[in-house]
């Protein structure tokens, strides 16, 4: 029974769309006299996008064979060697760990076109920090600071670490600080605490790594899932702990 509300409800909607979007005439007579086929194929015919439909397939086979991504957008910056190409390319490279390329990447968009975008810097400042690279990173962060300033809290923090490696916890405190925002940078806040225990600041690692775990406890079913590797290591942390 519920399966038959459910091609009422669908057939109604084709119908309705149908009718809104003047479509052909013989749209009707499919809905109508084939309900499920008839609805299904309008949906895919008539509804969704040619582009929803590629971008969905672009998604699969990008997670089927990651490397695609890389090779398409290398592809792109060939045919058009842009900022946004280019950055994309970077941005891709950085997703799959590739970090040197990724850095290099970068490197080249800055410098082929000149170009004074903190958004870029402020991904320099990032995968220079995992390729430890810390000067570089200093070297950097002063530039965006100098100027406008981070806009990105997981370039500021990185440039915090830098700072307090360096020695300077009062300005490091600061950037530091810019991760712990209640309901979001998980992985950060997790680094921040990681970062505490390393600084032997037991009570500041505790303090953030008890929020996370109560954070977690009001999350919807998404957020959960997308966050859980940095709730279960913020878990077991704080076991360790106590």
């Amino acid at each position: 029974m519920p399966y038959y509300y459910v091609i009422i409800a669908l057939q109604g909607f084709c119908i309705y769309h149908c009718y809104k979007n003047r479509n052909e005439q013989f749209w009707f007579y499919v809905i109508f006299f084939v309900p499920a086929v008839g609805s299904i194929i309008y949906l895919i015919t008539q509804v969704f996008k040619k582009s929803d439909i590629e971008s969905v397939q672009d998604g699969l086979a990008y997670v089927i064979n990651p490397s695609k991504r890389v090779t398409d957008l290398q592809k792109k910056v060939d045919f058009a060697n842009t900022l946004q190409n280019r950055v994309n390319l970077a941005d891709a490279h950085f997703d799959q760990g590739n970090y040197p390329q990724a850095s290099l990447e970068y490197e080249k968009a800055m410098n082929d076109y000149h170009a004074k975008d903190n958004s870029v810097l402020e991904k320099l400042v990032i995968v220079s920090h995992f390729l430890n690279e810390e000067e570089k990173v200093l070297s950097i962060g002063k530039k965006i600071v100098a100027d406008r300033g981070f806009s990105s809290d997981k370039a500021a923090f990185y440039f915090g670490r830098a700072l307090s490696e360096k020695g300077d916890k009062d300005q490091a405190k600061k950037y530091l600080l810019s991760v712990d925002k209640r309901y979001s940078n998980y992985q950060e806040r997790l680094d921040l605490a990681s970062f505490y225990l390393e600084k032997k600041q037991e009570l500041d690692a505790k303090e953030i790594l008890s929020e996370i775990v109560s954070e977690s406890e009001h999350m919807n079913r998404q957020s959960y899932r997308e966050n859980r590797g940095a709730i279960d290591q913020a878990r077991k942390l704080l076991r360790s702990l106590d």
